[in-house]
């Protein structure tokens, strides 16, 4: 007589099981969609595989950018700071991306220089024009952020990630309330300004 075996799935850290699939034989599972059952083989030759996926795990990340009211009587710059901070998990780092630009309109790719670990305070964009005086040659630059990554637990899980409505120039208003999905993980955004 058939007996029916006791089998159990158990999925690794940041996984979940999903089933289970018969290879080959005659085999019946008593509850295919759980990952502990009962299976009754049928046949010498019959096999039976769990199957898993990667988990997704849903969080929300605030973004609150902070202006300087006094930017316009500092020598023309603007600073502004910008904190990255979540309450449903710790080691977030948001890396981001610029370019630099002179005025002979030649762009030149460079990691902006800006890594911002989770409630940590600071300058992360600014408009500093310098004029340069180079063998006759006036020159102006500027620091122009335009892309960013997420990273947590020091494994990126976006990349790349620009402004939605397609300008160049970075601007994290624009996702407020926007869902992305990265690699394990749903991020949804949440931005505040304020003004010092």
């Amino acid at each position: 007589m058939e007996k029916p075996i006791s089998i159990t799935a158990t999925p690794e850290s940041e996984y979940e099981f999903t089933g289970w699939t018969i290879i080959g034989g005659d085999v019946t599972i008593e509850n295919p969609g759980s990952s502990t059952t009962t299976a009754t083989l049928h046949g010498s030759n019959s096999t039976i595989t769990a199957n898993f996926k990667q988990s997704i795990r849903s969080i929300t990340i605030n973004l609150d950018r902070f202006y300087s009211s006094t930017s316009s009587t500092n020598s023309g710059k603007s600073y502004e700071y910008l904190t990255v901070s979540s309450t449903d998990c710790s080691g977030i780092v948001c890396r981001i991306y610029g370019q630099t630009k002179n005025d002979m309109d030649n762009m030149d790719e460079v990691s902006y220089p800006v890594q911002i670990e989770q409630n940590q305070k600071v300058m992360y964009a600014y408009s500093e024009w310098e004029t340069i005086n180079q063998d006759g040659d006036t020159r102006e630059k500027s620091a122009t952020p335009q892309s960013f990554d997420i990273i947590i637990d020091n494994a990126v899980v976006l990349s790349n990630v620009k402004s939605p409505s397609g300008k160049q120039t970075l601007d994290f208003s624009e996702f407020d309330g926007k869902e992305i999905s990265g690699i394990g993980y749903k991020i949804t955004f949440q931005f505040t300004p304020h003004w010092e």
